[in-house]
């Protein structure tokens, strides 16, 4: 009787919940859309599983150089147990600024896969998978893909697998079960949209069997929000102001904020830009550097600065746009603003604020609106 209430209540959390009460590591026979072969593993185990070697937290001192330059490094190696959220918990006690947390897991106990993502959200970290023994891309199997996403920006543009299964009760669980399934499930739906992840990614973990494995194409993780490779989605808005409409664009990355305003009159486009590096802003001695902006494909548009100035890691300037820039920014699907210096004396700093389907039409419309008043 229990069976049968649960299922007709939702067919959907009917189908997790027998996929929740055995999130394990399965027997990975096969992955329905990936082409490169997926190790074999383990049977699968009850979320309260708990294996007999723990996960390994490492944590690697700040590099002052590389692609993880200024970034304190850590290693979730193995499977995950339940002592693994605390003990990441204690590791990153008094690590601050940027954060990026290797994972390299087959799965384990569900419920600390939960909390080892919350415990990498609260500290603002990064995920990837990466195999901390080679440096090469790592697996990220059932309880660890539930842990990945605690990651603020999600990273697995490098070959790594990112799999789920539907898994199957125990043989000799009590029918009572199906309730906690049932709530399990609802929890890890809850759990999913709290990460900002679409909750559509529960119909992927039914699609494979026990014995098999679902591994998500990159397009299919980017679709479903799983990975947003640095970037957070971009936020434009219009608006009035006393020199004239006002058109917003703003995107946050992994590796600062950067800000594009246009402010339109009968007369002239005004570009305005501010980038504001991640972490602890530094001195910038943009002073003096060349400019260029980046609309779509054309990424090298020298521009004279009408005014610049850097402060605690900010630099804000100004510039005029000609009418065939604004035409350009049109039709593109990023506009972004780069500093240079002269000589190859420092890095370049810069960002692009992209431009997706959802704001398309109010850029268009936005530029097209300023053309036509110039033009009058």
């Amino acid at each position: 009787m229990r069976a049968t209430r649960v299922a007709s209540g939702s067919i959907r959390l009917g189908l997790l919940a027998l996929l929740f009460l055995s999130i394990g590591r399965p027997c990975v026979n096969a992955a329905p859309i990936a082409k490169s072969k997926v190790p074999t593993a383990a049977p699968a185990t009850s979320p309260d599983d708990d294996r007999k070697v723990p996960m390994a937290v490492t944590v690697v001192p700040r590099s002052k150089s590389d692609a993880f330059r200024d970034t304190a490094l850590v290693s979730l190696d193995g499977p995950i147990d339940s002592g693994a959220p605390d003990r990441l918990s204690t590791a990153l006690n008094g690590v601050n600024g940027k954060i990026a947390v290797w994972l390299n897991s087959p799965g384990g106990n569900l419920y600390a896969g939960m909390q080892l993502g919350r415990v990498i959200r609260a500290h603002g970290a990064s995920t990837y998978i990466i195999n901390s023994r080679t440096f090469l891309a790592g697996e990220c199997y059932s309880a660890c893909a539930v842990a990945f996403l605690g990651g603020v920006y999600r990273f697995n543009n490098n070959g790594a697998h990112y799999g789920v299964h539907r898994a199957s009760l125990p043989i000799g669980s009590p029918a009572g079960d199906l309730d906690v399934g049932h709530d399990l499930s609802a929890a890890v739906e809850s759990y999913i949209h709290e990460m900002g992840v679409d909750t559509r990614l529960l119909d992927l973990w039914v699609k494979a069997g026990p014995d098999q494995m679902y591994v998500l194409s990159q397009q299919e993780a980017k679709d479903l929000r799983v990975v947003n490779n640095g970037r957070m989605p971009p936020e434009w808005t219009t608006e009035a102001s006393p020199n004239g409409a006002l058109l917003l664009g703003r995107q946050a990355t992994a590796d600062g904020t950067g800000t594009v305003s246009f402010t339109c009159d009968k007369k002239q486009t005004v570009f305005g830009s501010v980038y504001e590096a991640a972490g602890k802003g530094g001195p910038i001695a943009a002073q003096g550097w060349s400019h260029v902006l980046t609309v779509g494909r054309y990424q090298n548009i020298p521009l004279e600065p009408r005014q610049v100035s850097s402060k605690d890691g900010v630099v804000r300037s100004t510039f005029t746009l000609t009418p065939n820039l604004v035409r350009l920014a049109m039709t593109a699907k990023r506009i972004g603003h780069h500093v240079k210096p002269f000589g190859g004396r420092a890095p370049s700093i810069g960002y692009s604020v992209d431009i997706d389907n959802r704001s398309a039409a109010l850029v268009r419309k936005f530029f097209g609106d300023c053309l036509r008043g110039q033009a009058k």
